[in-house]
């Protein structure tokens, strides 16, 4: 499980419903993990927001969606994190910093 600035996120449906019986609230949505960025899906499991880990070593947040283009699933990904997915993800009062440390701090447990 993810948590950021109080907000959860589980990896998998189990996840999920276990933090529905436990202290400091439900999950917010979930997130998947791939090679250089993780996801962060809604409750609908649909993607708003990434964290992206790229090839300098660099690790911030960005907001995503997935559209369809000639019947196939297009994921394009913003420049920065709009004010909706900010919180969302819990860092609507987080400065620049901080943000970037919650993902560094993210990316290190997880990878």
């Amino acid at each position: 499980m993810i948590e950021i600035n109080g907000n959860k996120f589980a990896k998998n449906d189990n996840e999920f419903t276990d933090s529905l019986f436990h202290p400091g609230g439900t999950c917010k949505g979930y997130y998947k993990i791939h090679k250089k960025n993780i996801v962060f899906l809604n409750m609908q499991k649909e993607p708003f927001a990434c964290l992206v880990n790229n090839r300098f070593n660099e690790q911030f947040f960005v907001s995503c969606y997935v559209e369809k283009q000639n019947n196939r699933n297009v994921s394009r990904f913003m420049f920065g994190l709009n004010s909706l997915d900010e919180k969302t993800l819990g860092l609507e009062n987080s400065g620049w910093i901080e943000s970037h440390k919650i993902a560094e701090r993210i990316v290190k447990e997880l990878y």
